[in-house]
């Protein structure tokens, strides 16, 4: 349906917009050289729904050297797929790349080769989806759709362009970039582009896990990851999306994971940072696994050292987040007192924990109150006592303090350490004094002088 209106005026209104300006003043610079020029892909996707684009994309007939030739600041940056930078300025960058068809498919992943010189009809019909499919004209507000994109859009469905095996075979990525935007904007899965999915669902192990790893971060971070999970589990892709033990990948173990993701989801504020909530989806679906477990996952996925850290630490947690009152208190106050930690700790307590399974209330018959009893009850009871009792700062005491007292660094230096740091947590020392002749008790207990000079700390 080429040249249908889109909105006239809407687009004009679009004009105090500084991003959407710049891509305008790109269209419009290769447009004066004699080119042709639109916005395509997500941008033209977002601006029908209503969203506003992160990033405008520009297609063009000119050839990355012409391209290059219209601007004053251009970097090359995907010289085989024809893509150039163009930096209006600091804040202002687009990427233009020019139309192609592509050759064969040798990897699942990218073209051996692209074509230059076809037309914009065949550089759409190479796209991945419909709704992804689509340009528009910025100067006119005239929408380019070949394929049916808006269509779709409207009755709310991710549908491949063209023929759907054909697209999977070529790169085996849009399997799960089609759950992503299923998942992200709440649509359905066209009919014959699930049965294609379904298909091809054991060619996505061919696809590096970092590649993978970027894709479902796309998925944990929509509206309805739990969902997102499902599509995975109904289209056969989670043994080769997710690398957990076969225990872990049985339906109602993913089902019990979803569930755990949909009230993490609902759970967090809107503004929550995405790499935290990255973070609490991995933790959510690696709980359970041993550490050693944990870190081989996270390491096939490529994810960071701190994500490791972050993510192997809450893992660790979550047996006390579950069943607090099987564990001393200086363990389930450690958590709440961690002031970077909690925070965190806190959401992944209400992702793993089913307040309406495991709450229960009970009402005093004397005083009618009730106590409501449970994990999440627990630690809120926990939050509410250090507020009002705020404990000693912590740590305490430092190695500078031991080696004051005469004790050479060694083995017993962290024993000392966790000793005194569980008394502050269990309220049995409240200040520096107290926690200094805690150290000397506790040196004299281990047949140690606390007041003879370089006391061995082996």
């Amino acid at each position: 349906m080429a040249g249908n209106a889109c909105g006239g005026t809407a687009w004009l209104q679009r004009s105090g917009d500084p991003l959407w300006a710049g891509a305008s003043k790109v269209v419009e610079g290769l447009r004066r050289a004699g080119y042709e020029a639109y916005l395509a892909g997500g941008c033209v996707r977002d601006l029908l729904l209503g969203a506003v684009p992160k990033d405008y994309d520009v297609v063009t007939d000119a050839r990355p050297e012409l391209v290059a030739k219209c601007f004053r600041r251009t970097h090359l940056v995907g010289a085989a797929f024809g893509v150039v930078r163009v930096q209006l300025s600091r804040d202002l960058v687009y990427e233009v790349a020019t139309y192609r068809g592509d050759g064969a498919y040798a990897d699942g992943r990218r073209p051996e080769a692209v074509v230059y010189g076809v037309g914009k009809e065949e550089d759409v019909h190479r796209r991945d989806f419909t709704i992804n499919a689509m340009l528009l004209d910025p100067l006119s507000g005239e929408l380019i759709d070949l394929v049916g994109g808006r269509a779709d859009l409207e009755q709310r469905l991710i549908r491949a362009v063209g023929d759907p095996k054909l697209r999977f075979e070529e790169d085996h990525l849009r399997l799960l970039r089609a759950v992503r935007f299923a998942t992200r904007l709440g649509f359905e899965i066209e009919a014959a582009t699930a049965e294609a999915m379904r298909a091809s669902a054991p060619k996505l192990s061919r696809i590096s896990r970092e590649r993978i790893s970027t894709e479902l971060d796309g998925i944990w971070i929509s509206p309805a990851p739990d969902r997102g999970l499902r599509l995975l589990g109904d289209f056969g892709l989670v043994a080769a999306a997710l690398p957990l033990p076969i225990e872990s990948l049985e339906a109602e173990a993913i089902e019990a994971k979803a569930h755990a993701l949909g009230r993490l989801r609902r759970s967090v504020a809107d503004d929550v940072a995405k790499s935290d909530l990255v973070r609490l989806a991995w933790a959510v679906l690696l709980e359970g696994l041993e550490r050693a477990q944990v870190h081989a996952a996270l390491t096939e996925l490529r994810r960071s050292r701190e994500e490791l850290r972050v993510i192997g630490a809450l893992v660790d947690a979550a047996p006390v987040l579950r069943s607090p009152e099987r564990y001393p208190t200086a363990e389930t106050r450690r958590l709440v007192a961690d002031v970077a930690f909690w925070p965190l700790a806190k959401a992944y307590l209400c992702a793993l924990v089913d307040d309406s399974s495991l709450r229960s209330e009970l009402e005093e018959p004397r005083t009618g109150v009730v106590a409501v009893r449970g994990p999440r009850a627990f630690f809120a009871r926990e939050e509410r006592e250090l507020e009002e009792r705020p404990l000693a700062a912590r740590p305490i005491v430092t190695g500078a303090d031991l080696k004051a007292l005469g004790l050479n660094a060694g083995p017993v230096f962290k024993t000392l350490l966790d000793e005194v740091d569980r008394a502050v947590l269990e309220r049995r020392v409240t200040s520096r004094a107290e926690a200094l002749a805690f150290v000397r008790t506790s040196l004299a207990s281990k047949g140690l002088d606390p007041n003879k000079s370089h006391i061995d700390g082996r």
